[in-house]
C-alpha cells in the first residue's frame, strides 16, 4: 500500500510516492531522498495547464413539462445551455454537468450528474415545485476546469426553450430564440384503413394519424387532410380536404382524423398540412410524406 504527497517545485505538482515499508536500521529517508524518486513514478502537473482551461460561460436553463396534451405530466425535464470560454490552449474533450439539491452542493442528486461533448444537456425525471443547483465545468484530457457560477432552477412553473415558426417560399421554419438557429420540421404520417358497408354502397374510412413535431412546443397551428385519387375519373384527378382546427388525440400522442373516401376509385395519395395561426390556409405550410392506400385493403382496427 503507498501514500500519496503532493510536494511543489518550481511551477509543477510533483506527487511522490512514500513506500510506508520498514527498512532494516528503521530509519526514515529523509526529504531529499524522498524527491530522488525515479521520474517513471512520477505525475508532473504544470500549473500553467490548469489555469489555461477556463469556465464555461452564460449557463442558463429552461424548463418543460412533457404532458402529451394531458392532465396528467409524464416528465419534467431541463434543458443546460452554456457557451465555450472564449480563450482556452486546452482542446476540451468534455463537459461534466453536476446537479444537486443544496447551494454549496454538499450532496448531489447522482444519477442527474452527466458528461457531455455538446454545449447542452438535458436532464430528466425532476420533481415537481423542487429547486435544483446546476453548474458545469469543462475537461481536457489531461485536467478538469473551474465550474462555472451556479444556477438554481425551480420546476414550479415552465419556462420552455423560446421559439418561433419563420415562413419563408420552401414552407415554415423553426427559429430557436436562444440559439438564433433555424431548423426545417416534418410530419410523421401514418393511416389506418376502416372498411366497412354503410346504406347498401361501398363506402370507406380513412383513419389518418400523424405525431405533431415536438419541436413546435405550444406554438399555436392547424392541420388540414388532403387526399387525392390516384387514377383519374372522367379525366379528372378526384381531390378532397377536411380542415381540422382542433385534432383528436390518441393516448399515445398521435393526432388523428377520420376522412370519407367516397371516390369512384381506389388508389388514394393522402398527406396532411400544417398552418401557423394565424395563417388563412396561406402558401406558407409543411406538409407531411404522401402515402398511398388502397381503398379495398384489409380492415385495420384504430390503434
Amino acid at each position: 500500500m503507498k501514500d500519496i504527497s503532493l510536494s511543489k517545485k518550481s511551477d509543477h505538482h510533483i506527487l511522490n510516492f512514500k513506500s510506508d515499508r520498514s527498512h532494516s536500521d528503521n530509519t526514515v529517508r529523509n526529504e531529499r531522498e524522498v524527491d530522488e524518486v525515479p521520474f517513471a513514478n512520477i505525475s508532473i502537473i504544470p500549473e500553467s495547464i490548469e489555469s489555461s482551461l477556463s469556465k464555461p460561460t452564460s449557463l442558463r436553463a429552461f424548463v418543460q413539462f412533457d404532458s402529451q396534451f394531458t392532465q396528467k405530466v409524464n416528465d419534467i425535464f431541463v434543458t443546460l445551455r452554456w457557451n465555450q470560454s472564449g480563450f482556452t490552449d486546452e482542446i476540451i474533450q468534455e463537459y461534466q454537468v453536476q446537479c444537486s439539491f443544496f447551494e454549496d452542493f454538499r450532496e448531489t442528486c447522482d444519477d442527474k450528474n452527466n458528461t457531455t461533448t455538446k454545449l447542452e444537456h438535458t436532464v430528466h425525471n425532476l420533481t415537481s415545485n423542487t429547486t435544483y443547483y446546476f453548474r458545469v465545468r469543462a475537461h481536457s484530457k489531461i485536467v478538469a476546469g473551474p465550474y462555472t457560477d451556479l444556477i438554481n432552477v425551480s420546476t414550479t412553473h415552465e419556462n420552455p426553450i423560446p421559439k418561433l415558426l419563420v415562413t419563408s417560399n420552401k414552407g415554415i421554419h423553426i427559429l430557436d430564440v436562444d440559439l438564433n438557429y433555424i431548423t426545417d420540421w416534418f410530419l410523421d404520417l401514418n393511416i389506418t384503413i376502416i372498411d366497412f358497408l354503410m346504406f347498401g354502397f361501398d363506402a370507406s374510412i380513412a383513419v389518418v394519424h400523424w405525431m405533431p413535431p415536438k419541436e413546435l412546443n405550444c406554438v399555436a397551428v392547424t392541420y388540414k387532410v388532403h387526399w387525392k385519387s390516384v387514377t383519374l375519373v372522367n379525366d379528372t384527378q378526384q381531390k378532397g380536404k377536411q380542415f381540422i382546427n382542433v385534432p383528436k388525440r390518441t393516448a399515445d400522442g398521435r393526432f388523428f382524423t377520420k376522412i370519407n373516401l367516397s371516390l369512384p376509385v381506389q388508389d388514394y395519395l393522402i398527406y396532411v398540412r400544417v398552418y401557423p395561426i394565424p395563417n388563412n390556409f396561406s402558401d406558407f405550410y409543411n406538409k407531411s410524406l404522401r402515402k398511398t392506400v388502397h381503398k379495398y385493403s384489409e380492415p385495420n382496427n384504430i390503434k
